[in-house]
C-alpha cells in the first residue's frame, strides 16, 4: 500500500513538472512561432498610391513597386525591361466622385535606344489607386509637367520639330489632353479640353 501511494506520489509529481516545462518552455516558442509567421504578412504590405499599383501599357500589365517595375525583354533574358513613374503625381479628381485620383508620367526603356513616355491615370476606390491603361505620348520627348483640373489631365513636353533626327533634342513645346471615359484614359481633341477647362 505504501509502495502505491509512493508511485502515485512521485507520477504526480512528474506531471506537475512536465506540465510547468511546458508552460516554461513551449508556450513562449508557440507564442514565437505565432509572431514569425506574421511578420512576412507584415513586412509584404504595401501602401496603395500611385508608385505601389499596376498600371497597363498596350495590353501589358506592369506591377510598380516603389515607382518602378522590372521584368525580362524575352524568356530567359538577361536584359530587364524597365518602367518607372516619372517625376511627381498630380492630383485632382478624374471620375467625378468627389475624392482625389492622380495621373503620372510613365518612361519606358525595353533595352534598346527608344526612351518611350505614357501618360497614365489612377482612380482612387475606395481608398485604394487602380491603375488604369496608359496613352503614349513619344520617344525620347522631354516631360515636364502633368497637370489635373475640371477632370482633364493636361501631359506638357518638348518634342522634336517634323523630319527632326531623334538625336535632335526636343525643343517643341507639346501638350496632350486626356480624360476618363468609361473607366478608360483617353486622348481628347484641344476644343474638348478647353471646354471642360473652362467649365463650360
Amino acid at each position: 500500500m505504501d509502495i502505491k501511494k509512493a508511485f502515485s506520489f512521485f507520477l504526480g509529481l512528474g506531471l506537475v513538472a512536465f506540465v510547468a516545462w511546458g508552460l516554461a518552455i513551449g508556450f513562449p516558442r508557440f507564442l514565437a512561432g505565432r509572431q514569425n509567421s506574421r511578420a512576412p504578412q507584415q513586412s509584404a504590405q504595401v501602401p496603395s498610391d500611385p508608385f505601389n499599383i499596376a498600371y497597363t501599357i498596350d495590353g501589358t500589365q506592369y506591377l510598380f513597386l516603389n515607382g518602378i517595375s522590372q521584368r525580362p525583354v524575352a524568356s530567359g533574358s538577361q536584359a530587364m525591361e524597365t518602367v518607372r513613374v516619372f517625376g511627381a503625381p498630380a492630383y485632382g479628381d478624374l471620375d467625378d466622385d468627389g475624392v482625389q485620383d492622380a495621373a503620372v508620367f510613365l518612361q519606358r526603356e525595353a533595352g534598346g535606344s527608344g526612351v518611350f513616355y505614357y501618360l497614365a491615370a489612377a482612380l482612387n476606390v475606395q481608398g485604394k489607386y487602380l491603375g488604369l491603361d496608359a496613352v503614349f505620348l513619344g520617344d525620347r520627348i522631354a516631360p515636364q509637367t502633368v497637370e489635373v483640373r475640371n477632370g482633364v489631365v493636361t501631359a506638357n513636353y518638348a518634342d522634336r520639330k517634323p523630319n527632326e533626327p531623334m538625336s535632335a533634342q526636343p525643343s517643341v513645346g507639346t501638350s496632350v489632353f486626356a480624360r476618363v471615359e468609361n473607366g478608360k484614359l483617353a486622348k481628347i481633341p484641344y476644343a474638348e479640353a478647353r471646354q471642360l477647362l473652362e467649365g463650360n
